[in-house]
């Protein structure tokens, strides 16, 4: 049965999102608050608004839970005083994490609240989180203790992929463009909490690349690039490309893409570690 029920209110995110980083960072601290004084959820349930679910998904993943640990509970915006109490007792566990204006209650205007639900009348607010009291960096373990950085931790662990395909004329690689068009790299993206490394980069590969295929387990290397303040580690494997979509099915589209044989890819790119990625992945095919 729900004993404890924190309360995330969108509104009461959004409020300061401009001096806080956005809604979104909000709920990031959130998540590095819950972590610092030890009191994680049993279940996170949103309401079906999509911001909702969205600020969910960013507490939940610095709590080193994936986006699909947050369900829904249609129940949060419909019910009532002893009807919304009654829906809460049936939840999971003994603390729940709500995400929601839940405007059943009459509650005040913070980003997090702690409400006790065993009075099925008057559910109490015991506990109100105001901006000022949220953290305002993120731990990040270093070898030489605890950095304060701009973002959760696990922003800095990230995988990648150098895909290839069989030429004429031996491997070749597909390089993308960042953002602003102005470097050619590979598909990369932040690890994601609770996918494996290999199924977080296939994720960056279509949606950077607009190509499905199979990462395959051997680790290309490693390399680093300096990002939010701090260094971020990006972990790389091969991909074996079995289909490139059109640019209309291409999320990213507005980056360019473009293959290569692989020493004229390895050329290509500026960052000399990753050059020496691609190298290895095109030695690797040639002696497989």
């Amino acid at each position: 049965m729900v004993r404890e029920v924190l309360i995330v209110r969108p509104s009461a995110c959004a409020r300061r999102a401009r001096r806080s980083g956005g809604a979104r960072q909000v709920a990031q601290r959130i998540g590095a608050y819950l972590v610092a004084t030890h009191r994680l959820p049993d279940e996170i349930v949103a309401d079906t608004d999509r911001r909702s679910h969205q600020l969910a998904e960013c507490v939940a993943k610095v709590l080193g839970l994936s986006a699909g640990a947050v369900t829904h509970g249609t129940q949060l915006e419909k019910a009532r005083g002893e009807a919304l109490v009654a829906a809460l007792h049936v939840m999971h566990g003994e603390r729940l994490l709500a995400v929601s204006e839940m405007p059943g209650l009459d509650l005040p205007r913070a980003p997090l609240l702690t409400l006790d639900p065993l009075d099925a009348t008057h559910p109490r607010v015991c506990d109100v989180v105001g901006h000022k009291q949220l953290p305002a960096t993120f731990p990040f373990p270093t070898l030489h203790g605890i950095e304060e950085r701009q973002y959760p931790a696990y922003y800095y662990f990230q995988s990648g992929v150098v895909p290839f395909r069989e030429g004429d004329d031996g491997p070749e690689i597909l390089l993308v463009t960042n953002n602003r068009g102005t470097k050619w790299g590979i598909p990369k993206g932040i690890h994601e909490p609770g996918y494996s490394a290999q199924a977080s980069a296939a994720k960056e590969a279509l949606e950077e690349a607009g190509v499905l295929g199979e990462v395959l387990d051997e680790v290309l290397g490693t390399y680093t690039v300096k990002k939010w303040g701090g260094t971020c580690t990006v972990t790389v494997f091969p991909m074996r490309v079995t289909r490139e979509l059109g640019e209309e099915a291409w999320a990213e589209s507005h980056r360019r893409r473009r293959w290569l044989p692989a020493a004229a890819a390895a050329r290509k790119v500026k960052k000399k570690a990753l050059a020496r990625i691609i190298a290895r992945c095109a030695e690797t095919l040639s002696t497989g």
